[in-house]
């Protein structure tokens, strides 16, 4: 064998090249397989990239060889199809695994074609404890698993049989990441079989949040060293002193740099003291929170005057559903102290008007190390009818404290009904000299006497040295506008799209054919979505591109 072939580092990389599906036993991982059942210098590094993540946690049981299926619609009770690959004992395979392959007619493909079907259906358990051997072969591949997906709600009796044999200890001791996505409490008894301290990142779905405290409380008495913690517990209520204990929980993890709180429909409700304790991780980088201001402490302080809050924030978003909550809002920004902030997506989803806008982005404007900004302004009332007076225009004066952000890479401002005007757009191309990208859609376009000035925007990008992608929005007029200057972008690779939410494919090929012309550049994108479907509202989108012939015409590419 060559040399470089005995490159452990090189070994892997290949392998995860073959890797085309996370389940082994699929047909995509056949040339995976292959590369295993090459030689035993090949087994080891393609044994880890198999076993790295799984997307179910049923391939675990498939290990032990005493396992039988308790599922009525399943006659067959002992080995499971595709075992072939997941239990080995000789170079990555199980020698009686071999003799299940040979009596399906159809080879591989029989053994493939029943795959993840049949195991969903059934519910496994096992005849007794694993014995020290039994545990042993587990182990062996156990140890590769990195990352596992839990997104089973169906409870297998087999699970109550590994943790008696395993009491006190994780079943996978290098878990790093953990995808928890059950609604089932019986499973809940369990968890900890997966909580090694090893874990870093834990994504929680579906509980309720007694629960997930409950989760929180166990391990922090595990030396805690998670690093991201996403928390999500769909409609359920979270109460105001519920909010302050997780906030406390969560406080202790100090190695923590993601935290993301998601709760749907109720929102967190931030108080002064849950704000107090996030705010002390001295390591969090990200934070993702859906505000309620309506259990929010009416004490808490306009400003927290304390340098040492959120000292490594980087990344922000923020969510709210009223007027009532901007305040609580504007309290978090200003409660930021971090010179690391890069990114803020500030999301309202209710009617937002430009008071609301203002003192945010006052806020905002303080943090100079700030170099993407996104507002998403969605009002579902909008979604619903397209039409009426439920958001007012946005005036591009709004937007004037922004300026102060002179490090400005990407802007987008999606659904805000904007107003701009002339000399404000010279202003925004001397303040921004770094600004790249620079995207506004406007969803929500329901007052057209006070529609943004497309060409404005399109003079702004060309007046920014280092811009390089530019998305404005569809208007059906665009193309039919008169005296529009030949405009050149001063990155030659640089994009144009065309925002056309709303808008007829052949509308929109003819405006994107205009702006080719205008932009004298072979690059126009168009883009459209939300198409209308027989059951509603969909997102459906497609990317009409221009690309230039040898002969100097243009030919259109259509992707879905």
């Amino acid at each position: 064998m060559h040399r470089c072939l005995l490159i452990d580092e090189l070994l892997r990389i290949i392998a995860y090249d073959l890797r085309q599906d996370v389940y082994p036993v699929q047909r995509e991982n056949s040339d995976l397989v292959n590369f295993i059942l090459t030689c035993q210098t090949f087994c080891e590094p393609g044994l880890d990239i198999l076993w790295d993540h799984l997307v179910d946690p049923l391939p675990l049981v498939h290990l032990f060889p005493n396992r039988y299926t308790l599922s009525p619609d399943c006659e067959e009770s002992t080995r499971a199809t595709g075992e072939v690959i997941y239990d080995s004992d000789h170079d990555g395979l199980d020698s009686e695994s071999s003799g299940d392959e040979e009596e399906n007619s159809d080879g591989e493909r029989s053994i493939q074609s029943a795959s993840l079907s049949v195991r969903r259906q059934r519910i496994y358990d096992l005849t007794s404890i694993p014995t020290a051997a039994q545990w042993e072969r587990f182990d062996y591949y156990a140890r590769r698993i990195k990352r596992l997906d839990y997104e089973l709600d169906v409870y297998h009796p087999y699970l109550s049989k590994l943790a008696q044999g395993r009491v006190g200890r994780a079943l996978l001791p290098n878990l790093r990441c953990l995808l928890w996505n059950t609604t089932n409490v019986a499973l809940f008894d369990h968890i900890q079989l997966f909580l090694p301290k090893t874990l870093i990142s834990l994504k929680v779905y579906g509980l309720t949040t007694k629960t997930s405290l409950r989760l929180l409380e166990l391990l922090s008495e595990r030396q805690p060293s998670l690093e991201m913690f996403h928390f999500s517990h769909g409609n359920l209520d979270i109460t105001h002193k519920e909010a302050i204990t997780f906030s406390s929980l969560i406080s202790q993890y100090t190695n923590m740099r993601s935290l993301v709180v998601e709760c749907h429909l109720n929102t967190f409700p931030i108080s002064k003291d849950a704000l107090q304790a996030l705010s002390m991780l001295p390591h969090l980088c990200r934070l993702w929170i859906e505000v309620d201001s309506e259990l929010m402490d009416s004490s808490m302080p306009v400003h927290i005057d304390d340098s040492s809050k959120f000292p490594s924030l980087c990344h922000f978003t923020v969510i709210w559903r009223n007027n009532l909550s901007t305040r609580a809002v504007d309290t978090i920004i200003k409660s930021i102290h971090s010179r690391k902030l890069y990114s803020v997506l500030l999301y309202p989803r209710f009617a937002f008007v430009e008071a609301n806008l203002v003192d945010i982005v006052s806020s905002l404007s303080h943090h100079t190390s700030l170099c993407m900004l996104r507002i998403l302004h969605r009002d579902p009332m909008i979604y619903r009818h397209h039409a009426g007076t439920h958001s007012t225009p946005i005036a591009t004066k709004a937007l004037i404290p922004l300026f102060r952000l002179s490090n400005l890479e990407i802007i987008v401002l999606e659904g805000c009904i904007l107003d701009f005007t002339g000399s404000l757009i010279k202003d925004m191309a001397t303040s921004w000299p770094r600004l790249q990208n620079i995207r506004i859609k406007e969803r929500n376009r329901i007052c057209p006497d006070s529609r943004m000035d497309v060409l404005d925007l399109m003079h702004f990008a060309t007046q920014c040295p280092d811009i390089r992608d530019i998305s404005i929005p569809f208007y059906s007029d665009l193309a039919h506008a008169e005296d529009i200057p030949h405009c050149t972008l001063p990155d030659p690779d640089s994009t144009v799209v065309v925002d056309g939410t709303w808008a007829d494919v052949g509308e929109l090929m003819y405006t994107a054919a205009f702006l080719h012309t205008v932009f004298c550049k072979p690059h126009i994108r168009g883009h459209i979505g939300s198409r209308i479907s027989g059951m509603g509202l969909r997102e459906a989108r497609m990317w009409l591109t221009i690309r230039p012939n040898d002969d100097g015409t243009i030919r259109w590419e259509e992707r879905v």
